[in-house]
């Protein structure tokens, strides 16, 4: 038999009746309601009751949502999601940087970790030089070149803040 999700099992078990030559034609009939129910299983595993008993509640909960539905989830809160972060480095995005903390200073300390290796060290220095001034510095061993681009932190081209500038130590 073929593993035909949960959504082609009901399927399957509603058209029972027209399965009975099944095994000895090779089955015909769940080859067909697998291939047509695969394109709705993840909507159905989304819109399912939960653990919690409440439909559609894994596609909000930046723990439980699928790897491929971060990007979806990540624009509720106002959350970009650059290219090329793991899904670790997304799910933390989203729980950390943008959206309703866009700002705050463990926004501003938290968006360049993804870009950063070994143990991720930022520092902020706020009003460095003015009230309306910042910087964040991060160590040249844990911030590689190639991978940081001043774009990839501050993508807004209205940001109106005058930052000191992203430099290493």
């Amino acid at each position: 038999m073929i593993d035909l999700g949960t959504f082609g099992e009901n399927v399957y078990l509603i058209v029972t009746p027209t399965t009975y030559a099944e095994e000895q034609e090779g089955y015909p009939i769940a080859r067909f309601v697998n291939g047509a129910g695969q394109m709705f299983d993840e909507v159905e595993l989304l819109c399912r009751d939960s653990e919690d008993g409440i439909g559609w509640s894994i596609a909000v909960d930046v723990d439980r949502c699928p790897d491929d539905a971060l990007n979806w989830l990540a624009q509720f809160v106002g959350v970009t999601i650059p290219d090329g972060l793991t899904e670790d480095d997304r799910r933390l995005r989203i729980k950390s940087t943008d959206g309703w903390k866009r700002g705050t200073p463990a926004a501003l300390i938290a968006a360049p970790i993804p870009y950063l290796t070994g143990n991720k060290t930022v520092v902020l220095k706020e009003r460095d030089g003015s009230a309306y001034r910042f910087t964040v510095i991060t160590y040249r061993d844990e911030t590689p070149p190639e991978d940081w681009p001043v774009a990839n932190i501050i993508s807004n081209p209205s940001f109106e803040t005058n930052t000191a500038g992203w430099v290493t130590e």
